[in-house]
């Protein structure tokens, strides 16, 4: 991984994530059939599912909005792996691997209690209040002013590299607790 990063950069490879998960739709599909298949497996049952896939997909293409909403997915799924690859490559560069196993082990216990206030507290009450495309804009949005905040304080150096490193926390809890809680509501 590090070699086709320091070769091609970040984009690069967080492009082919994108493009390897929308590759995996399709098996998806194939699960849910292969689940829904309790009984035998007769050859109109199976006629009728690929009619339904073909209409869906024609769906899927034909339409503006399921386009939309399939790049906003790949979006969000490029923006997670984005803001994964900077974060642990910035915690290997400031913390022991025990440090940060404390670190990703802490992080990953206040984002699951954050994920659950925002669930039961404040995601319909957000989606009522905004809307869809509002709400949808709430995640990138912070996430827009923690990446300006971490790369002002990382320019600052000096004393505000620690503040530059908890702005790039804070971005990788907003980011973890968004795909926990936020984008499955929007899409």
């Amino acid at each position: 991984v590090k070699l086709v990063v320091g070769a091609t950069g970040v984009l690069v490879p967080m492009v082919v994530a994108a493009a390897l998960w929308v590759v995996c739709l399709p098996l998806l599909n194939a699960v849910r059939t292969r689940s829904a298949q309790l009984g035998g497996d007769d050859k109109d049952a199976r006629k009728e599912r690929g009619a339904g896939m073909g209409v869906a997909l024609r769906y899927l293409l034909g339409r503006g909005y399921p386009r939309a909403v399939a790049l906003l997915v790949v979006l969000l799924a490029a923006t997670g792996a984005a803001s994964d690859f900077v974060f642990r490559a910035a915690a290997a560069r400031t913390a022991s691997e025990v440090d940060m196993a404390a670190l990703f082990g802490l992080l990953n216990a206040v984002v699951g209690v954050v994920v659950v206030f925002l669930q039961v507290g404040l995601t319909a009450r957000l989606l009522a209040r905004l809307g869809v495309f509002l709400f949808a804009a709430v995640i990138p949005g912070l996430l827009l002013v923690l990446s300006v905040a971490h790369v002002v304080f990382d320019g600052l150096g000096g004393p505000y590299a620690d503040a530059a490193f908890y702005a790039l926390v804070t971005l990788k809890g907003v980011e973890m607790a968004g795909a926990y809680s936020l984008h499955p509501a929007v899409v």
